[in-house]
């Protein structure tokens, strides 16, 4: 069996339709993907490096997908099917996307709020109270820096 039989060199018109259409609902699924990445990061607070990291590892993802649909339909990488996926996340972002940004926002503020006051507070407890019992000898190098500081008269 040669590789001309398992994927021929020119496909049909309706096999390429019917490629371009999986390709653009496979980035309408990554771009809501992405929109909950974003609202989690909006509502967790994260600090600049998770948040490249996290874009990192979306884009290594969202390349593994168009290699995964480009090896699994036409058996090589194809420009049109980027293109489809990229047009699907496109679209997902300026309809569907405002409106689950927003929610997906909600609920991750709701879950921050919930852990700042539960867990939040028990941590920050726990810290005080560690602090409490083993650093103690922080108010004699305070007084020790008082003293110093006075200016002898001469």
């Amino acid at each position: 069996m040669t590789d001309e039989n398992v994927f021929p060199l020119r496909q049909s018109a309706a096999f390429d339709h019917e490629t371009f259409a999986c390709a653009c609902l496979l980035g309408i699924i990554l771009g809501a993907v992405y929109d909950t990445i974003r609202a989690v990061r909006r509502g967790a607070r994260l600090g600049r490096a998770a948040e490249n990291l996290s874009d990192f590892f979306y884009t290594l993802f969202f390349f593994f997908c168009y290699f995964i649909l480009s090896a699994a339909r036409t058996g090589e990488p194809r420009l049109f099917t980027l293109a489809a996926m990229l047009a699907g996340a496109a679209a997902e972002r300026f309809t569907l996307g405002r409106l689950l940004m927003l929610v997906f926002s909600h609920i991750s503020r709701l879950f921050r709020r919930l852990y700042d006051r539960t867990l939040g507070r028990a941590i920050a407890k726990i810290i005080q109270i560690i602090k409490s019992r083993f650093v103690k000898s922080k108010s004699k190098l305070r007084k020790f820096q008082k003293n110093r500081k006075k200016v002898l008269k001469v």
